[in-house]
C-alpha cells in the first residue's frame, strides 16, 4: 500500500517539503499523519495506534503451503538468502523430515512467516552444493 502525508486539520495532502497542499503553510513532520487515498481529495487518515494495532509479532514459525519441483520457480524473483535453523526437539525433528523429503524429490518447500514484524513469503531449499546447507528465501 502507498500512504499519503495528511494535514489531519485541513485533510490536505502534504508536499515532500512537508507543505500543505491547499494552505501553502509548511509544516512540522510531527504534526502529521498518514492517509489512504480513497478518491481524489478524499482520505482515510491513519495515527500511530492504527499501525501498532495490526503489527505482526514473530511467531517463529513457518507455515509450509505447498511444496514445488525446484525448475519452477523463476529465480528472477527471489530476494536475500537466508539459513534456516530449527531449534528445540520438535523443530529439528520436523526439520529433518522437511529436508530429506525436499532433498530426495528435487521439491523447494512453499510457506510464510514473519520476519520483522512483516509477513513474507518464503521457499525453503536445501543448498545443492552442500547436503546439510538449507537456505530460506524470502520474496520482496
Amino acid at each position: 500500500m502507498r500512504f499519503n502525508l495528511i494535514n489531519p486539520k485541513t485533510n490536505n495532502c502534504i508536499r515532500m517539503k512537508t507543505v500543505d497542499a491547499g494552505t501553502g503553510k509548511e509544516l512540522s513532520r510531527s504534526d502529521l499523519v498518514k492517509g489512504f487515498a480513497i478518491a481524489k481529495d478524499e482520505y482515510v487518515l491513519l495515527d500511530k495506534e492504527d499501525f501498532e494495532s495490526v503489527k505482526l509479532d514473530s511467531t517463529r514459525i513457518i507455515d509450509i503451503e505447498k511444496f514445488v519441483a525446484r525448475e519452477t520457480i523463476d529465480r528472477l524473483y527471489w530476494d536475500t538468502p537466508y539459513h534456516l535453523v530449527p531449534s528445540g526437539k520438535d523443530g529439528i525433528e520436523a526439520f529433518a523430515v522437511i529436508r530429506e523429503a525436499t532433498k530426495r524429490k528435487g521439491m523447494v518447500a512453499i510457506g510464510r512467516l514473519v520476519m520483522s514484524t512483516r509477513e513474507r513469503a518464503c521457499a525453503i531449499e536445501i543448498e545443492p552444493t552442500s547436503p546439510n546447507a538449507t537456505k530460506t528465501r524470502y520474496a520482496s
